[in-house]
């Protein structure tokens, strides 16, 4: 088996990780909010091709403040464009991390699996074989799989034999 990820984080790399999360979270997480569905499908949506039409319209608007009108709020139009801005960019910092912590959870998680399932494969053949402790070993795994019992284990090796 081809081993393609050892990720290994030593104790002064998880404190020091576990501490930059807990900045992250102290400064970041009082100041974001979380939408129900519902408020999320009652908002519009800018999306990427809004973006240009949203900066424009302020600079239009702050070249032309004569032209706005008194239900538009200029200074918090300002803030929610600069507040999108600074949040796209952690967003795709946090997005491109989360995704290769994703890949690498689900390549190390697959390599673990493997492993085990072929452990698991070679004890049932041990067990067969009369191998000392093979039984009882195989026996504890074989719970993780409730859908095959020991005696249907037992019956499928006098079938092969």
């Amino acid at each position: 088996m081809e081993n393609l990820i050892d990720f290994i984080l030593t104790n002064e790399e998880q404190t020091e990780l576990n501490g930059a999360f807990s900045t992250i979270n102290r400064i970041l997480v009082p100041k974001l909010r979380i939408l129900s569905n519902e408020q999320k499908w009652d908002m519009v949506n800018m999306g990427n091709r809004n973006m240009g039409f949203v900066i424009k319209a302020r600079e239009i608007a702050d070249k032309n403040p004569d032209l706005i009108p008194e239900f538009i709020d200029m200074e918090a139009f300002r803030t929610d464009l600069d507040s999108t801005v600074t949040l796209r960019e952690l967003y795709r910092t946090f997005e491109d991390t989360a995704k290769m912590l994703n890949d690498s959870l689900m390549l190390a998680g697959s390599e673990a699996l493997q492993a085990a399932l072929a452990f698991y494969a070679y004890l049932k053949i041990a067990a067969r074989s009369k191998v000392p402790g093979a039984r009882s070993a195989y026996d504890e795994l074989s719970e993780y799989f409730p859908g095959r019992t020991a005696k249907n284990t037992d019956e499928e090796a006098t079938e092969t034999t």
